[in-house]
């Protein structure tokens, strides 16, 4: 897929979110605004979150510009696509609607669910 190298924006939900281990990877990058998914997930957690494509919660996250170089580097932290798979999802930040990244992992279901959608400490 194509990625306009002015544009990319990236919703965080997890470990690269401000305050956690993986947040240095976004130093660089322009903090957008925290917002909440439009459509509803299912996260769960063991000691980091998964994000599963069905369910019923709007996801919490954080949104980043950030630059081609950061999205490959977040893309092989994650893993994507084969552990984590990077889509595109649309983002309510205060009266707005943007689309942003948004990375998924639907094998670990079976994990304790995160019910208000907002991974913490």
């Amino acid at each position: 897929m194509d990625i306009s190298t002015d544009n990319i924006l990236l919703a965080v939900y997890g470990t690269l979110k401000k305050g956690f281990h993986n947040h240095y990877f976004l130093k660089s990058s322009e903090f957008i605004g925290k917002g909440v998914t439009k459509d509803e997930y299912t996260m769960t957690k063991s000691s980091i979150p998964f994000v599963n494509e069905t369910g019923s919660t709007p996801i919490k996250v954080e949104v980043y510009k950030i630059s081609p170089i950061t999205l490959s580097n977040i893309d092989l932290l994650e893993g994507h696509p084969n552990w984590y798979n990077r889509k595109e999802v649309k983002i309510k930040i205060d009266d707005k609607l943007i689309s942003a990244w948004l990375y998924f992992n639907n094998n670990y279901d079976h994990l304790p669910i995160v019910e208000d959608g907002e991974f913490k400490k």
